[in-house]
């Protein structure tokens, strides 16, 4: 607010005026503030640069603070989803208050690998257990930030031929990720043939064959001990190495 008194001066001295008040005009001012790329979660907190024509400071709200925070200029995202981001300026003694500028911010979901491990497993066994290992992780998270936990499974039966079958994981769902499988190996091995058929040329005096199995590095291999009449058993022998008589 000003304040004015008029006044005049001759000969005879100063005349003044009734003191009169007035206000000057506040100048109006404007927003720019750019649309805003969309971003991932999981993506760095960034600056955002809307300015005022004033050259004011902008301050700034998020309508969804479980999709982004902000703190002075910086956001800083918290959830996948889509928020609105509103610029504002006050105005001051100088200047009048800017008309709200709001842009919209899509934080699309991050990609999370989830890979099945390969497995081996002898013909007409049950399958093993399936297990799964993921890449992708934002933050310190891990499984248990997962609405449902994917699973793995196979086509391969006990009694399915043998040879190399898919183990397929599926099913995952979760607020942050989206994701991506990357099939897995069931490798089903055959059993090794009993000593009983490779003994075929067994002399007649053969009136007994032992056999039993041992693993060695997760392959099943067979070994088996023979007596002829009431003799006494053979040193083991693996079917790699078997005797012909």
């Amino acid at each position: 607010m000003y304040h004015y008194r008029a006044y005049a001066t001759n000969t005879a001295g100063t005349s003044y005026g009734d003191q009169v008040s007035f206000h000057t005009l506040k100048d109006d001012q404007a927003i720019t503030f750019g649309a805003l790329s969309p971003k991932a979660y999981g993506d760095t907190p960034f600056d955002l640069t809307a300015t005022a024509s004033s050259g004011l400071s902008v301050t700034y709200a998020s309508s969804d603070t479980g999709v982004a925070r902000i703190s002075g200029s910086t956001l800083t995202i918290t959830g996948a989803g889509t928020t609105t981001i509103t610029a504002s300026q006050a105005g001051n003694s100088a200047y009048n208050p800017c008309a709200d500028v709001q842009r919209g911010l899509v934080i699309n979901k991050a990609e999370l690998t989830v890979t099945a491990e390969d497995k081996t497993r002898l013909y007409q066994e049950d399958n093993p257990l399936f297990t799964l290992k993921y890449s992708g992780w934002c933050l310190t998270e891990g499984v248990d930030d997962l609405s449902t936990l994917p699973t793995a499974s196979t086509q391969a039966s006990m009694m399915s031929a043998p040879g190399d079958y898919d183990i397929v994981p599926s099913g995952g769902t979760a607020d942050n990720y989206t994701f991506s499988y990357v099939n897995g190996s069931l490798t089903i091995t055959e059993i090794l043939q009993k000593p009983q058929a490779i003994l075929a040329n067994k002399p007649s005096g053969l009136t007994r064959v032992m056999d039993y199995n041992v693993n060695v590095g997760g392959i099943c291999v067979l070994y088996y001990r023979y007596k002829v009449d009431e003799g006494a058993w053979s040193d083991e022998t693996s079917v790699a190495n078997p005797i012909d008589f």
